[in-house]
């Protein structure tokens, strides 16, 4: 058993009780209420059982609050139309609460978690893996979004986004600079790729290493969702962290809350034209917002702090232009396994025609990361060819 405790001012308790059929489990969570006043659609004793992702979960309602079924928005079935929660390291759930006088309060702000002698705390973190410092402002708007409504995003840069050790904490400071500017506390960046030194370029050489360092440091937190770059053959390092979040987010069992973002890509252009966040036509669960030009401006207004990569967003800013003032509508795909399988699209990839990495040589130092943590059950190299 362990246990789930979020102290308030407050005059009700709350006890919710899970009881796990399948791996005979008891979870108790006590929540502090600010007041008993309002109604709730829960009534004392009513049950649930939970289709995802514990089939055999049966939840007990013992105080009339509103029950919000764990995962994210549109990842799952929720209880009277409520659809967000958040969701443990373990496999297990913890449920989410609204006040009963309004949904938007959650009563579950700060949360301590007891599992055996480790104590893990959660405040709705959101994690945003970054390949290079300044690929945040292609998720900006997002990050401005989570932080809106009450969420805690936490950063991680896999690369060291420069070439030389001088341009490393240019580009650091530059990335710190802006975050700050949108709200973001220094205590939720981490400049892996810099501590590391992981060069620009390279995340494709040292997948195991980076992977296994990521896991270290995000080791006592507790994410709901997670995004990174898309799948889209733009960058080979974007594709790379792609791979990354995705077998992360295998490990934590958070698939189904694995977003990917738009940063540039070549699809449907020639020689070395490309499109800036511009979504890919794929079949799988799609997120859009609607943000306001405010926001827009806002992001278009903090690009300024990335002084010494003025030459990169030369070529950026027009689309970048449009896409914040103009077309004002975030666009997000579910990031699965099988996309991986193939190339990001039709034709030569945007990084194959720039000349910096065939798309043959990418799968070549991909393939044994995916067979390790993503794609268990492909075929080896060794096997592929005596079979040839």
């Amino acid at each position: 058993m362990f246990s789930v405790g979020a102290e308030r001012t407050a005059s009700a308790i709350v006890s919710i009780v899970f009881f796990s059929l399948k791996q005979g489990i008891t979870i108790e969570i006590f929540i502090f209420s600010g007041n008993r006043r309002g109604t709730s659609p829960c009534r004392r004793g009513t049950c649930f059982r939970s289709n995802h992702p514990l089939r055999d979960c049966q939840i007990e309602f013992v105080q009339g609050l509103t029950f919000v079924n764990p995962g994210s928005k549109d990842c799952c079935e929720s209880y009277w139309g409520s659809r967000r929660g958040l969701q443990t390291h373990f496999g297990l759930n913890v449920i989410a609460l609204r006040s009963p006088v309004d949904e938007k309060i959650s009563l579950e702000r700060q949360i301590t978690i007891r599992y055996g002698s480790t104590l893990m705390t959660c405040d709705r973190k959101v994690l945003f893996l970054l390949a290079h410092q300044d690929d945040e402002i292609f998720v900006a708007t997002r990050i401005s979004f989570e932080l809106s409504r009450g969420r805690s995003p936490y950063l991680v840069y896999l690369t060291n986004g420069a070439s030389t050790a001088q341009n490393v904490a240019v580009r650091d400071h530059e990335s710190r600079m802006f975050l700050r500017h949108l709200g973001i506390a220094p205590k939720q960046v981490v400049f892996l790729g810099s501590e590391f030194q992981i060069p620009d370029g390279h995340l494709v050489n040292r997948f195991e290493e980076c992977f296994e360092l990521l896991l270290e440091k995000v080791e006592g937190h507790m994410f709901q969702e997670i995004y990174a770059p898309a799948w889209e053959g733009g960058h080979q390092d974007h594709d790379a962290a792609f791979l990354i979040g995705l077998a992360l987010a295998r490990r934590l069992g958070l698939e189904i809350c694995f977003w990917q973002f738009y940063c540039y890509n070549g699809f449907n252009t020639r020689g070395r034209f490309f499109r800036v966040i511009h979504p890919l036509p794929k079949r799988v669960e799609r997120r859009e917002r609607r943000f306001t030009l405010c926001e827009g401006f806002t992001v278009l207004r903090s690009i300024v702090f990335f002084k010494s990569q003025k030459k990169t967003w030369l070529g950026l800013l027009p689309q970048t232009v449009i896409y914040l003032l103009f077309l004002r509508t975030e666009v997000f795909h579910r990031g699965t396994g099988e996309q991986v399988a193939a190339p990001a699209h039709k034709g030569r990839l945007l990084y194959e025609r720039w000349k910096r990495m065939s798309y043959g040589d990418f799968e070549t130092k991909a393939r044994k990361f995916q067979r390790d943590f993503i794609m268990p059950t492909m075929p080896r190299a060794d096997a592929e060819s005596n079979g040839s």
